[in-house]
């Protein structure tokens, strides 16, 4: 990433930014113009609006397209909400993300850390299905945190086995005065 631009502040960048946003083929001089920014402070944005983009498309780490709900409500069945959830647990996500153990077994450390009590990896994955179960109170229309909830309850399940097997490790850990 680029370094601290010295006349870097929110209100600039945020002017510069969204203007870039809404126009993409402005010249440097309509940029300045409109956001009353200099000319190589509007580059200095660009070329970091461009890193990010180009760090983008290179790690393929685009952001999904959220689901809508169709126009004919209907058509939203419980079989595409649980195909579009096995397509993200068993795809690119799962290329993405790493191992399903792996990852939930170390976000579950971070956050027994921070709790001071046992998080397992299943745990990891009900609480992140819980958190999609409190968004939907905000927005019940979005599809997306019905679809994420079903892949991280998938997720848990298929970590069961794995669950049991850690506890039975840490309790022949816990005999052994580990």
């Amino acid at each position: 990433m680029k370094k601290y631009h010295p006349h870097l502040t929110q209100s600039n960048y945020a002017k510069v930014h969204n203007y870039l946003m809404g126009h993409p083929t402005a010249s440097l001089q309509e940029v300045a113009e409109a956001t009353q920014c200099t000319q190589p402070y509007i580059n200095f944005i660009r070329e970091c609006m461009d890193e990010v983009e180009t760090s983008y498309r290179e790690t393929n780490d685009l952001p999904p397209k959220p689901l809508e709900v169709p126009k004919t409500p209907q058509l939203v069945t419980k079989a595409h909400i649980l195909d579009q959830a096995k397509s993200y647990v068993t795809g690119a996500r799962e290329v993405e993300h790493g191992d399903t153990l792996d990852n939930f077994s170390r976000i579950a450390e971070y956050w027994s850390t921070h709790l001071n009590t046992k998080v397992t990896p299943t745990d990891v994955g009900v609480m992140m299905t819980l958190l999609k179960v409190a968004r939907t109170h905000s927005n019940p229309n979005n599809l997306d945190n019905y679809v994420d909830a079903a892949g991280y309850m998938a997720c848990s399940a298929s970590l069961l086995g794995a669950n049991a097997v850690m506890q039975a490790a840490d309790a022949k850990f816990e005999g052994l005065g580990a």
